[in-house]
């Protein structure tokens, strides 16, 4: 199991989707990895499609699929 740093530079180098180590913010934010939001949903899904696909690892895409489901269930509780 690698860093989080590791993580988000293989995403960058993989995937081309930046993110940021959790450790830049802090000893909590380790192994954690920070990604934008504020972004249009489709600029989002774009990028989870592109780590779901460069970065092969089974629970990377169970996170990333939840993540999915938490902006489709947030999205539809606002409209």
């Amino acid at each position: 199991r690698g860093s989080a740093t590791q993580y988000v530079e293989r995403a960058l180098s993989d995937a081309h989707v930046s993110l940021a180590p959790g450790e830049a913010y802090g000893p909590g934010g380790a192994n954690y990895i920070r990604m934008s939001i504020a972004v249009p949903e489709q600029r989002l899904t774009e990028a989870l499609d592109r780590l779901k696909g460069g970065i092969q690892q089974a629970t990377i895409s169970e996170l990333i699929e939840d993540i999915m489901s938490e902006i489709h269930t947030t999205n539809g509780a606002n409209n």
